[in-house]
């Protein structure tokens, strides 16, 4: 939903106008179900608050998780990188370079480019042009087995033993490895507690017994108690529920 938050946040504001409005009723306004009285239904307003409240934490959270996951990404690629030139740089290291180039290329998402067919005859009709297909992002979940494949053709080569750059040692690339683990597992986390909390939140706006249901019941009992043109209802009939 297009600007969701701001919607939830004008329906709350609208309401506490509506609040105030019937609280400074005279005669006291007086509806048939007490969980409409002004002191009722703001205690109820203050819930909402309470809830819409959660729905920013949870989102502040959530993208906090999702902007470390993705900083931890650029750098298992920069590593990946300095680990490729690191084996390169050495010629005995020559024959396992392969194996480490080929798990880096898929962690940095490069792919080897496909040999182009031979032209058709002369007067032939061309073969159908394939379409493409649309592979997607990389998941992050991929791009962790991708650098753990990584490390591991990094083991196989003797002597691997990086000094002058500790960010590419084994027990380095390792601690980032698990980092960009907990990384996406946080990131799943917090978007199901973030769904968990719109949920909530939605249920107190529209569901049975909610904002809006309260918000319309009150303006038929100011309609019921003070006549349907009378200032006290005019005032309430105005408000956008």
């Amino acid at each position: 939903m297009a600007n969701a938050e701001t919607t939830f946040a004008d329906r709350h504001g609208r309401a506490e106008t509506m609040q105030s409005t019937i609280a400074a009723f005279v005669p006291v306004f007086a509806p048939s179900d007490v969980s409409l009285l002004p002191a009722a239904f703001d205690a109820f307003l203050t819930t909402v608050n309470t809830a819409n409240v959660a729905v920013s934490t949870a989102e502040a959270e959530a993208t906090n998780d999702v902007m470390l996951r993705a900083g931890l990404l650029k750098s298992i690629k920069e590593r990946t990188t300095q680990i490729v030139g690191y084996v390169k740089s050495n010629k005995a290291w020559k024959n396992y370079l392969p194996a480490v180039k080929k798990a880096a290329d898929k962690v940095r998402g490069y792919h080897p480019p496909k040999a182009k067919p031979a032209p058709p005859p002369p007067g032939s009709t061309p073969p159908p042009a394939v379409p493409k297909r649309n592979q997607g992002e990389q998941s992050y979940a991929d791009a962790e087995g991708l650098f753990c494949k990584v490390i591991e053709a990094v083991k196989k080569v003797p002597g691997y033993a990086p000094t002058a750059d500790s960010n590419i040692q084994i027990a380095q690339i390792e601690s980032l490895l698990n980092g960009f683990g907990s990384a996406n597992r946080d990131v799943g986390v917090s978007d199901v507690a973030l769904t968990n909390k719109q949920v909530a939140r939605l249920k107190l706006y529209d569901g049975p017994d909610g904002l809006r249901e309260k918000m319309l019941a009150i303006k038929e009992a100011a309609k019921g108690q003070y006549g349907g043109q009378s200032a006290q209802y005019l005032s309430v009939k105005s408000i956008r529920v």
